[in-house]
């Protein structure tokens, strides 16, 4: 019936844009926002995006996971 995320379920925002905007939606979202070990941030962000050691191999790039997970999100906006 409803839509959305459950009020306890965890989520990942990944924002782009230029340092001020993005230090303005940090700001606003820092009083609620919960931490977690991102000391294997790469990692992860693989695994919770499904992301494999073959999708990574298929992109030429400096920065595949950067570029997978931006084609991702690009998905979610069309």
């Amino acid at each position: 019936n409803a839509v959305g995320i459950e009020k306890f379920d965890e989520f990942v925002i990944i924002a782009l844009g230029n340092k001020s905007a993005l230090d303005k939606i940090h700001n606003h979202l820092c009083p609620n926002l919960t931490s977690i070990d991102l000391s294997k941030n790469s990692k992860y962000l693989q695994k919770l995006f499904g992301i494999t050691k073959r999708h990574l191999g298929a992109v030429e790039s400096k920065n595949p996971l950067e570029d997978l997970l931006a084609e991702k999100a690009a998905t979610l906006f069309q």
